[in-house]
């Protein structure tokens, strides 16, 4: 039910595509604009929105203005794009019914809050974000009043156990070189965060 706005807490590799596809197939005739961080993760967004076969464009996120897809009924932006998307826009052909943030704690933000503000007047918003608590400045107050309150929540440890992610194992390795950059350090939590790590295939 998206008839009010909607908070998700869920952990990296959720699916969060997969949950905007079938929002889309279920509300066939909503154009939804989906805002996510960078200009990578936009088009990674695009592309596996396509691959499930959805009419979706780009906005912003290292495409030029005259080369926009905001006719398209979803369409992916970056939160720096946003005000591309706005009502009164020249690139806007009609205003958005569903705006699903990423990353949603990055609403916040002043520049942001206010933008997102003026589409809650119309559109239905949905946050969605992997942090388990909000921001250090003291705006979270702003993000819960975009998109309300919690709706649903998978953390780690449940997800592990769905085998939605793998439990991450860190091991610490001595190495010999012939100048140690930790050398510096006093203390061992110093020397690990200059350590070098790699995944463990």
């Amino acid at each position: 039910d998206v008839s009010r706005p909607a908070n998700i807490r869920a952990v990296c590799g959720f699916g969060k595509s997969t949950m905007i596809d079938r929002l889309r197939r279920l509300y066939p005739r909503a154009k939804i604009l989906v805002v996510t961080k960078g200009e990578t993760l936009v088009v990674k967004m695009v592309d596996d929105l396509q691959a499930q076969g959805c009419d979706c464009g780009q906005v912003g996120g290292g495409v030029a203005p005259s080369r926009h897809q905001i006719g398209r009924r979803v369409v992916v932006t970056t939160y720096q794009s946003v005000h591309h998307c706005l009502e009164g826009s020249p690139y806007l052909n009609r205003a958005f019914d569903l705006v699903i943030c990423d990353e949603d704690h990055t609403a916040g933000a002043d520049s942001l809050y206010k933008k997102l503000l003026l589409m809650s007047s119309r559109a239905i918003l949905i946050g969605m974000s992997a942090q388990p608590e909000g921001r250090m400045d003291g705006s979270a107050i702003r993000v819960e009043g975009l998109f309300g309150s919690r709706a649903f929540e998978l953390l780690w440890p449940e997800a592990i156990r769905l085998g939605l992610v793998v439990p991450i194992e860190v091991r610490w390795h001595d190495v010999y070189l012939d100048e140690n950059p930790a050398a510096k350090a006093r203390t061992t939590e110093q020397r690990q965060r200059l350590g070098i790590w790699r995944n463990i295939e």
